[in-house]
């Protein structure tokens, strides 16, 4: 018996939203796909506070800790932003005695070798979940931090004796490594306003929007956190160091690194896969 033209209409109807349902879905998981592998962790748009979100402010945190104890305790140095170090090495050429080019360019080429091995770390990862990519990360970093206070362990509030002893400059080239390859893992995951250490830009953005009149709130407070997280470091720092010497905040840096990276783990945004790195 031959169905009404009705019950044809009705059924190619269903069909169609059905068909049109579950290609939607799938575009959506798709393009979600396309930008965690083209534009990093933080491409899609979100009103929550992520996990990853949550790791960077730690480690943006640590950051100011680290430049703080190294500037205090090794004699003048960063471990973390190398533009510090430039301008020292331009200083001392310019006839300021009170930094030495040399050391600072230890810490740069440090800083490269650590980025060089970020680098390779990468091309490893491709294809798997940035939660394993970042533990592996996490325990070299922490490794070398650990070494960086196992020199320094005598270097007390007063400061190292001689800058340019064996122990210091073992303390500033596994320090530099540590934040060499940070650093550059970091810049591999694309998180917009989050950039751990470079705030020039954070601020510079603060100011464009604001002026621009097209001020995100959200981006907006995730460049004053960063901002504020990079001081409050930087005071700890110099409050550990003139407490207790260079090694005890060197310990809690790799204390914080690696509890932040081991609850990353085991969220489920750890379990994305990142192909283009």
């Amino acid at each position: 018996m031959p169905c009404p033209d009705g019950v044809y209409g009705q059924l190619a109807a269903s069909f169609r939203d059905a068909l049109a349902s579950g290609l939607g879905n799938a575009g959506r998981g798709r393009s979600e796909e396309l930008m965690v592998k083209r534009y990093g962790l933080m491409s899609s748009v979100s009103n929550r506070t992520r996990p990853i979100e949550v790791l960077m402010y730690a480690l943006t945190f640590t950051s100011g800790i680290i430049d703080a104890v190294t500037i205090l305790g090794l004699g003048d140095i960063f471990a973390s932003l190398m533009t510090g170090n430039v301008v020292y090495i331009g200083m001392g050429l310019g006839g300021y005695d009170e930094v030495s080019p040399l050391r600072s360019v230890f810490a740069i080429a440090a800083f490269v070798l650590g980025s060089i091995l970020a680098g390779r770390l990468a091309t490893q990862f491709i294809n798997r979940a940035v939660g394993s990519w970042l533990l592996v990360v996490c325990t070299i970093e922490v490794l070398f931090i650990l070494g960086a206070a196992g020199a320094a362990l005598q270097i007390g509030p007063d400061g190292p004796p001689d800058p340019l002893s064996m122990q210091v400059l073992i303390a500033i080239g596994m320090a530099s490594v540590a934040m060499g390859l940070r650093n550059s893992t970091i810049l591999r995951l694309s998180i917009p306003d989050l950039k751990v250490t470079v705030l020039t830009l954070s601020i510079s953005g603060f100011g464009a929007d604001i002026g621009s009149g097209k001020s995100d709130q959200q981006k907006q407070l995730r460049r004053l956190f960063s901002i504020a997280l990079i001081g409050a470091g930087a005071t700890c720092g110099a409050m550990l160091f003139y407490r207790y010497g260079v090694a005890v905040p060197l310990c809690l840096i790799a204390t914080i690194v690696a509890t932040a990276t081991f609850a990353f783990s085991r969220t489920a945004e750890a379990r994305l896969i990142v192909s283009e790195l």
